[in-house]
């Protein structure tokens, strides 16, 4: 008991430093939301309110950011974006960077462009980067009282096309590679059945495709709609350090507004694997996206299925209330999942606007489990 009041009363010190300094970070911030909000372009536009559309936008940013959560600690790092909005030819790219320490140890180098083009209509998604993560090994399946600590450096990118084929209905191309290497594997370690011993590498490239329904209210805080999102990619064994495996991610949202203050939001996660699964490819359960509570993957197998649910009730226009359940687990092969072997989950949070009325937000996150509970301070909502 003593050891668990402790750590509670350390994760809330840690809390409050980062609390603060984000707060103090939201004097920068709404700087570059609001400008980027004034250039923005409606898809619902007429040929009248074309001629009213502002001028061209380019804008180059430096943004500092922290976070907190339980499994990195503090974190701090720094962003910079360049976008460029162009209103008469109804395009728009944005590129950016960033770099990213935590209490941990952990390393983040990461990059991303994105570019769309016919207001909106069709748009090309990419996103990469380098990564030195100390991490904690907890088994795979449903294992219990294993606690391994290891490093994999690894390299990863992902990217997407989606073309509008009629109204909020999308589809294109997509690939994905992740390529890296394990340092820290002891001898005759569990982990090592998975990742081999000290110092072995691994690669994985797929490619496949992307279909997706996307009718909501705004992408960032919707209060109605839905999404649908199906990718389904093939990596093949001549682009592979392993065996070739094939990979179906499955995510569903829908949003309905109770009242004028108050939206359930609902979401369905589900990953198949079929095949062999590198280590870096399967499907995790636990932290500041699914599971909640959970420590950053605590479950992973070849198979996961999540349900979410969430009551936002937004007081003010800058401040917020969020209540959450969730529910999830992870299995070998689909024909293993149990209701027995369920990990749930609940907690509540806090939202900050960062620069209303831009739906951006800053989230503090107290998820709780059976086994554990966790903390999370950073921008965007889970889902």
């Amino acid at each position: 008991m003593i050891s668990t009041l402790a750590k509670v009363t350390n994760s809330l010190k840690s809390t409050a430093a980062v609390i603060a300094a984000l707060f103090m970070l939201t004097s920068v911030m709404p700087l570059y939301a609001g400008e980027i909000e004034a250039g923005r372009l409606s898809e619902t536009d007429t040929d009248a309110g074309a001629a009213a559309r502002p001028a061209d936008i380019s804008s180059f940013s430096v943004l500092p950011f922290g976070f907190y959560t339980s499994d990195t600690g503090i974190a701090v790092g720094c962003m910079s974006v360049w976008d460029r909005r162009r209103s008469q030819e109804g395009d728009s790219l944005q590129l950016f960077g960033s770099a990213t320490y935590t209490w941990m140890r952990q390393a983040e180098l990461s990059f991303g462009a994105d570019y769309a083009w016919r207001e909106d209509r069709n748009r090309v998604e990419m996103e990469g980067g380098f990564f030195n993560t100390p991490s904690v090994f907890y088994g795979v399946g449903q294992v219990d009282g294993v606690e391994e600590t290891y490093t994999v450096q690894k390299v990863e990118g992902r990217g997407t096309a989606f073309f509008r084929l009629y109204r909020s209905l999308f589809a294109g191309p997509a690939f994905d590679f992740k390529a890296g290497t394990y340092t820290g594997i002891e001898t005759g370690s569990l982990i090592e059945l998975y990742t081999g011993q000290e110092g072995s590498s691994e690669h994985s490239v797929g490619a496949g495709c992307t279909f997706m329904w996307d009718s909501r209210s705004d992408p960032l805080y919707p209060d109605s709609g839905m999404l649908l999102l199906v990718k389904p990619l093939l990596f093949p064994q001549d682009w592979n350090s392993g065996p070739a495996f094939q990979r179906i991610e499955l995510d569903v949202r829908s949003f309905f507004a109770l009242n004028d203050e108050v939206t359930l939001a609902l979401r369905g996660y589900a990953v198949a694997g079929f095949g062999e699964l590198p280590f870096m490819y399967l499907p995790q359960l636990g932290g500041l996206f699914v599971g909640r509570g959970y420590p950053y993957g605590r479950y992973q197998d070849s198979n996961l299925a999540a349900v979410q649910g969430e009551v936002r009730w937004k007081m003010t226009p800058r401040w917020g209330l969020t209540l959450f359940a969730e529910a999830g687990e992870v299995a070998a092969e689909a024909a293993d999942f149990s209701l027995e072997e369920i990990k749930p989950g609940i907690g509540a949070g806090v939202r900050f606007a960062v620069s209303p009325p831009s739906e951006a937000h800053i989230r503090f996150d107290v998820g709780l489990t059976p086994d554990s509970f966790g903390v999370y301070i950073t921008l965007m909502e889970a889902f």
